[in-house]
Order: structure tokens, then sequence, then C-alpha cells
């Protein structure tokens, strides 16, 4: 009854709210002012509404005459010819009949959202086509509005401290990163000085998945690949520095340290904060009896959390930062074992002789009362937001993924202190060296051909599948461009081969750790396994968000959480069947580095983003079919899931009880 009186409340307050709040925003008003149409509710902004419609409407103007300068063309249009510009969210709606590519949303209270729209309808004027790249036209009204000298000497002072953001970086995360539109406005600079207006107007009608297409994207354009773009803009910008006046370049510098100032603290003080109401909560949903071992482990991941977050703002390089994520997880790992090792013995000297295993509690975690599911739940979900603060430095600085090394300590602090468990506990269980391998190619085998397969009947659904792709290492390492490096596209240069498979070896063995080791584990024992599973699998897919597509639009975020999830699931798979952690730790960065790839081949895809909501259940289903049929063939052994079953009804009456 409870519920239901909820739900009728729900619906009645959104049935009343509903045209109040329509009737609050008001119709819709038209400004004009030369070419440009301004769409805004009745009601926005009280009284003071229109004159700030006309203020915008006036920087619209002025800026699309700088980029029509720019772009050496004359402010001048043929009749009835109109940029539509509406006011507020996109969640107001738009005007009845106001649709497609040549209109465009503006947010009244940024100065650089007012710019950017002028500069993308100036663009998709002039080079035909109404829909063009964000980061174009950011870069072209930031060069508009900001001059050429001050763009040049910002993104030079940015280069003297390393901070200078590579082209895939700077294409696809610059909302966010310190100085991100005078980036975008020397890049823009450069593609102008070496191809011209016409040059510019092709990039910005790329379809601007630097990501995946980044050499498709500039070869059509430009007619050079992504790293000859990158690192002709590096040269331009620093022979640039060499022409700039003094002063100009130290207001770019001051410009600059202001800059990331800012970032550096906003990072750590927001991980701080993540950190500590997430150890707060944590601490209150411990029982009494763990939480002074609780605040031990909260303790030493705080610290490691704040060595990778200092690490991120200083110039120390790859190796370095390699070095100390590993010493942390070794010192750690050392204090855990005198730990362990000075409570087994105090365990022996107390406990008779012939009684108790000492050894037990190397493998499960100590007995004693669990909380509530609604518990474990909130607890491993607050973990879960806990473990992505140190990776808020990846974020704001780079691409490197050595902040997985707090993780490492958090789930070994978990087991042996605030559990008193063991690795056994986590499914780091002995193993022979010839059977592990074994199960390990097995399990590898079993995962690619899950997501194989997948490939070719999603495919052939969406797309036409002309053929087959296979490779033994299939591995373009296309996040190493995400960052401050400006080598994109360089295939194992050197040294930097060591780094990438160190990369993915210790950052996935620190996420199959914490996912499939600790938290799958825990949440086993308090609601079963397959919600266990489901459980874990979306917040590893949720713990993705963080360094990926979070500032942009919602389905490509939505897709991305998909894939990680899914990926969740297949790896809880492989721990349950190949009953070891190894495995999955070994098969999760051989997926990454594209070991035994098989895909499709395939042309014409017309699915869009909502056809990938269909992609990953179909992978999760063969997943089930796949890797438990494999594993059980090469184990010798084979277990349902325990999936739930309803209870058995007791036939209706009427019926005659006998006793006995």
């Amino acid at each position: 009854m409870a519920r239901r009186a909820l739900l009728i409340l729900a619906l009645a307050a959104l049935f009343v709210a509903s045209p109040v709040s329509a009737r609050a925003k008001g119709e819709w008003v038209l400004h004009q002012d030369g070419p440009f149409v301004v769409a805004y509710r009745e009601n926005w902004s009280g009284s003071s509404g229109p004159a700030r419609v006309e203020r915008l409407a006036e920087r619209l103007n002025a800026t699309a005459v700088g980029v029509a300068a720019l772009l050496e063309r004359k402010w001048e249009f043929p009749e009835g010819t109109t940029f539509r510009v509406v006011v507020g969210p996109r969640s107001d709606g738009r005007p009845a009949g106001w649709a497609g590519s040549d209109c465009r949303t503006v947010d009244p209270d940024s100065d650089a959202s007012v710019d950017q729209v002028a500069a993308a309808s100036v663009l998709g004027w002039a080079s035909g086509a109404g829909r063009v790249t964000d980061y174009v036209a950011s870069g072209v009204a930031g060069l508009v509005n900001r001059g050429e000298d001050e763009t040049w000497a910002a993104a030079a002072a940015l280069d003297e401290k390393g901070r200078l953001a590579s082209l895939l970086q700077l294409t696809s995360w610059w909302p966010s990163l310190p100085l991100g539109r005078e980036q975008l406005a020397s890049l823009v600079g450069y593609v102008r000085e070496q191809w011209g207006p016409p040059g510019l107007l092709r990039l910005s009608r790329g379809d601007g998945n630097f990501v995946s297409d980044a050499d498709a994207v500039c070869r059509e354009a430009l007619g050079v690949g992504a790293a000859q773009l990158d690192q002709g803009w590096v040269a331009a910008v620093r022979a640039h520095a060499a022409t700039l006046a003094p002063d100009v370049l130290d207001a770019g510098r001051d410009a600059v340290s202001a800059a990331l100032a800012r970032a550096v603290w906003t990072m750590r003080l927001l991980a701080t904060l993540v950190i500590a109401l997430g150890a707060f909560a944590v601490w209150t949903l411990t029982p009494p009896d763990r939480r002074r071992q609780m605040v031990w482990c909260l303790a030493a991941f705080a610290a490691m959390a704040g060595v990778e977050l200092a690490l991120f703002s200083l110039p120390v390089g790859a190796a370095t930062k390699a070095g100390v994520a590993l010493a942390e997880v070794l010192a750690t790992g050392l204090v855990l074992v005198a730990w362990v090792w000075r409570g087994r013995k105090a365990r022996d000297a107390a406990a008779p002789a012939g009684v108790g295993d000492p050894a037990s509690a190397l493998e499960v975690p100590a007995a004693g009362a669990r909380p509530s599911v609604w518990a474990e739940l909130a607890i491993a979900v607050l973990l879960s937001v806990m473990i992505m603060a140190p990776r808020l430095g990846l974020y704001w600085y780079c691409r490197e993924i050595w902040a997985k090394a707090p993780m490492i300590v958090f789930v070994l602090g978990l087991v042996f202190w605030a559990e008193g468990g063991g690795l056994g506990s986590v499914g780091l269980k002995r193993m022979g060296l010839g059977r592990l391998v074994w199960v390990t190619v097995v399990g590898l085998v079993a995962f690619r051909l899950t997501t194989g397969l997948t490939e070719f009947i999603f495919y052939s659904g969406f797309a036409d599948v002309t053929g087959v792709q296979f490779a033994w290492q299939a591995y373009e390492p296309w996040w190493r461009g995400i960052g401050f490096h400006h080598w994109p596209y360089q295939s194992w240069a050197g040294w930097q081969t060591a780094v990438d498979v160190w990369d993915f070896v210790f950052g996935n063995f620190a996420e199959e750790l914490f996912f499939r080791g600790y938290l799958l584990s825990r949440l086993e024992r308090t609601m079963g396994w397959t919600k266990a599973l489901i459980v874990q699998a979306l917040l590893f897919g949720l713990f993705h968000v963080n360094y990926d597509l979070l500032p942009f639009e919602l389905w490509p975020m939505v897709g991305y959480v998909l894939m990680a999830a899914a990926f969740g699931v297949l790896m809880g798979l492989l721990v349950r069947y190949s009953r070891t952690l190894v495995v999955a730790a070994l098969v999760h960065p051989m997926s990454n580095l594209g070991v035994l790839w098989v895909g499709a081949h395939y042309a014409g895809y017309h699915g869009g983003w909502l056809g990938f909501l269909a992609y990953y259940p179909l992978q999760i289903v063969l997943g089930i079919i796949f890797i438990p049929a494999l594993l059980a063939a090469a184990t010798g052994t084979f277990r349902w899931p325990d999936w739930p079953r309803p209870p058995a009804r007791r036939p209706r009456g009427p019926y005659i009880e006998t006793p006995g």
C-alpha cells in the first residue's frame, strides 16, 4: 500500500508540475539582428530578457564578422539567409519548425558558447555543410576573439611545461583541459597558415572522430596523417614562440601558470572530498568489530592516492611514475605480510597444541555478523567511487594509467586488515604453471570467440559484412596520443613497448583484483553470484566514465559504459569457471593489447548509437554460452550459474491431509 501511495503521489506531482512548468517558460519570442534569428522564451530572464538577447545578438554578429574575415569571405548574404539560434538548455525544446543542423543552442551566460555558435554558423554557411565540428568552431572563435599572438603565447607556455595537449587529446577533451580553447585556436591558426581557409573549411566538415578515424579525417581534409598534423603544429608553436615579443610570452606564461594551478587544486580538493566522504560512509556501514581495521585500510589508500595525485602535477617521466606505483604496492605488500605473520605467530602461541588450522585465516575472511544486502551494496558503490578519486589526475593532466596502484593497496588492506582474510578469498589461488597456461589460453580463445561472433551477428543485421578480420596482435596505441606525448599512431616505438605492456598488465591486474577479486566475492556472500556479477559489472562500467566521454554526448557515453559493463560480465565468467583470478588478470591486458584479434569487415553501418544497445546484451549471451563450455572442457568441470528459481507452489484444493 505504501508503494502504491508513493507512486500515485509521484504521478500526481508530475501531472500538476508539467503544465505549470510549461506556462512558466512562456511562448517563444524571435529577435532578429542581421542574419541571426534568436529564439527565447517569453518569460526568460524576466524583464531584462529582451536587453540580454540584444547584447547576445550583437556579440554573435561581431564574432561572425571576424570569422568571415578569417575565412576571407565577404559578410554578404542572399535574401532570406538566416542563422537560427535558441537561447537556453536543449530541454526547453525549440520553436515549431526549427530543426536540423542549422539550428544551434547557445548558453547565454557563456561568452565562449556564444562565440562558438557564431563561428559554427559562419563555417556551416561558408563550407556548405550545415553541421560542423565543435572543436574547429571553438578554435576559430578563439582565434578571432583572443588574437593570434595571445593564442600562440599560451600554446608556447604550455609546451615549455610539457602540457601542450596532443592532437587526439585536444580534439576530444578540449572543454575540460586548462586553456583548451587557446590550444585549439593555435591549432586552427596552424591549419590556416599551411592549407589556407579551404583547408580549414574541409577540416570543419569532418566527422571529428579523432579517436578511431584520426588519420582518415586528416588525410581527407588536409592530405596528411594525424601524426604529421600533430608534429607540424608543435613545430609551428615553437617557431612562433621565437618571434613573439617578450612581454607577450610572459603574459602567456602567467596565464598558463594560473590555469594549471587552478586545475591542480580543483583536482586535489575534489579527490580529497570524494575520499573523505566515502571513507566516512564506509566506516559507518562497517560492523563495529571491524572499524579499527577499516580505518587502517582507508588511511593507507588515502596516502597512496595522495602520492599519485601529486605525481600528476610534477614534471616526472614515465619510468619514475611506474617505479613509484610498483614501490607503493611492494611496500604495502611487505607491511601486510609482516602483519599476517605477526598475527599467525600470536595465534599459534595462544592456541593449545594441535588445535586450529592457522593456514585457514589466509584463505577466507574471518567469520562474523555480515551487514545486510543493502549495506553491502552501499559499501560496494562507495568503494567504487573512492577508487575513482586518484584517477581524477588522469582526467586533468594525462592519459597515463599508473593511478591504479592505490586500487591494489586498497584491496590488500581490505582483505588482510579489514576482513582478516587472504589472497585465496580474492581468487588468487595456487595453480600449477602448466595448468595455468592451458586454462589461460582456453579462456582467451573463449573470450575472442565470444567477441568475434558478436561482431558477425550484430553487423549482419546492421551492415553489410564483407569478410573476416584476424590478427595475432592488432594493438594500435591510440590512447598514447590522448595525452601530452606527440607521437600518435607510432606503434611499439623503442622502449615504449615495455611501458605499454607494463601499463596494461599492471593497470588491468588492479582492476581485476578490485572488481572481480574483492568486490565480486564480497557481494556473492550476501546476494548470490548472479546478482553480484551484475552489480560489479555495472560498477566497472561506471568506473570508466571518469576519463572517457564524460563531458560529451549522452549516447556515446552510455555505449562506452555498456561496453565496459559487458566486459566485466565476461571477466566475471572467466573467474568463476577457471576458478582463479589470474586467468582474467592475464586475458584482460591481452584483450587490450589486441592479442588474437577476431572481427568482421563491414560497410554501410546504419544502426547508430542506439544499435549498440543490442550489441552488448548479445555479447553477454554468447559469453554465457561459450566461456563456461570451453573452460569446462579444459578443466573437466562445469557448474551452471545459480539462477534464482521461483518457489514451488502447493496444489490448490480440494485435498485430504493424511498423517505420515
